[in-house]
């Protein structure tokens, strides 16, 4: 007697499940923030404009489910933390762009990333080949900057959560010249560092990896000059075939324990954006002691 197509179906849901189980002897899915335990996951974010190509700017907007939610979300490619842009009315979409979103309920725990990506006929903007520090003053054989500078530097290398471990270090290099008037102080390609901070692995029923990043200096003229930023990357989340056998009546625990992802994998030359504090002294070429933050105005 042939045996019907659900009922394979069910019989293989079954089996991948018994295996998890058996991998898995204390189900613990839900990575808590201080302050108490929840009873599921809160829902992950949901868009008001699907992914797709549009002719015209858009403007998204984002709601949970979830009671008490709050949302964050990028679009710059990292993915959101607790740290990112929260979530305060509609976004405005006008260039090609990747929008991700996190829920997030106080002292209890973060959903899944929700993304979509939006193709628009204006693609962003290139990175100016240079750009003009602002510099408070100068003397002593450095000079100090007036404001917070944003700097843009490239991954030097590929690095993936399968195979880095905390406290590995990271080799960037400065995207675009820093300049002080028509002088060029810093050139392009200049070297900077930073360090994996955390890195989980990608495994059967604990999600995708993850890599969490910071960046640390940028050589100036021989010394370190301090840069500050800290990103995150999650691998993508592929659910099993079981999965849908148990949708409507699967618990949270379930949900995540049939649920697998990718390595977070950063390519070479992936962008990151890091900051040059206000009073920061660049020292002078010719100079080579290590900077620090100037005198204060």
């Amino acid at each position: 007697m042939p045996v019907s197509r659900p009922f394979s179906r069910l019989c293989s849901a079954l089996c991948a499940l018994f295996l998890a189980l058996s991998a898995h002897a204390q189900i613990n899915p839900i990575l808590l923030v201080p302050g108490g335990p929840c009873s599921s996951l809160p829902s992950a974010p949901h868009f008001s404009v699907k992914s797709g190509a549009y002719q015209s700017p858009l403007s998204v907007r984002l709601k949970d489910s979830t009671r008490g939610a709050i949302i964050f979300y990028t679009t710059d490619g990292w993915t959101p933390t607790s740290n990112s842009a929260r979530y305060l009315g509609p976004i405005a979409i006008d260039v090609t762009t990747t929008l991700q979103a996190i829920a997030l309920v106080p002292n209890c725990s973060i959903s899944r990333v929700a993304a979509a990506n939006y193709a628009l006929p204006s693609a962003p903007l290139p990175l100016p080949s240079s750009a003009v520090l602002p510099v408070a003053l100068s003397g002593q054989g450095a000079m100090v900057l007036g404001a917070d500078v944003q700097v843009p530097l490239l991954f030097a290398s590929p690095v993936s959560s399968r195979t880095a471990q905390i406290g590995d270090t990271i080799a960037f290099t400065l995207a675009q010249d820093l300049k002080i008037g028509d002088a060029t102080v810093v050139p392009k390609g200049s070297p900077a560092t930073g360090k994996v901070i955390q890195v989980d692995r990608s495994q059967a029923g604990d999600g995708p990896g993850q890599l969490q990043f910071q960046v640390d200096s940028l050589t100036v003229n021989g010394a370190q000059v301090p840069l500050h930023a800290v990103e995150d990357l999650f691998g993508r989340y592929v659910a099993s075939p079981a999965t849908d056998m148990f949708a409507g009546f699967a618990t949270a625990g379930l949900a995540v324990l049939l649920t697998h992802g990718k390595d977070a994998q950063i390519p070479a030359g992936a962008k990151v954006t890091a900051t040059l504090a206000a009073g920061t002294a660049l020292p002078i070429a010719g100079t080579s002691a290590t900077a620090g933050p100037g005198p204060a105005n």
